[in-house]
């Protein structure tokens, strides 16, 4: 009996690692790419700036609201420009669309002033920096994962 023991055992635990290793492998495979996509995100983002656990709850708060209104103010600039690009309209119409998307710009360096403003009692200048430029960074990644995509 004992001689059985040892091999079975093994046989066991083999088992328990390869079923763990096919649902993790499974699991994330099933993760849609905006899951993806945010994951990298809250990794490239934590580690660039040097995000720490205890300040990772305020902070992705925070980054998500700016986000979101962000977001908003990029589709309204995208949907005043699609909406009056070859349209027939005056010079005068015009004059009021780029003052309109003007507005939209200063809206948008206004909420970006406004979220490192309140990133001042959560991160140090120097993490605020890192934050910064690992944005640029990230925006690039993105840009040209998208462009390899579409070149395949």
């Amino acid at each position: 009996m004992k001689q059985y023991f040892l091999p079975l055992t093994l046989f066991f635990l083999l088992a328990v690692c390869a079923s763990t290793t096919y649902a993790q492998k499974n699991h994330s495979a099933k993760l849609d790419p905006k899951e993806k996509i945010e994951i990298e995100r809250k990794l490239f983002f934590e580690q660039k700036a040097c995000i720490t656990k205890e300040q990772s709850p305020d902070f992705w708060l925070i980054y998500n609201e700016y986000k979101k209104r962000d977001a908003e103010l990029h589709k309204q600039e995208i949907d005043l420009r699609k909406k009056n690009i070859e349209k027939k309209i005056t010079d005068k119409e015009y004059g009021d669309i780029m003052k309109n998307l003007l507005a939209i710009e200063a809206e948008r360096l206004k909420l970006k002033t406004n979220f490192y403003e309140r990133m001042n009692g959560l991160l140090t200048p120097k993490q605020q920096f890192l934050l910064y430029d690992a944005a640029k960074q990230y925006r690039s990644i993105l840009l040209k994962k998208v462009n390899n995509h579409h070149d395949k």
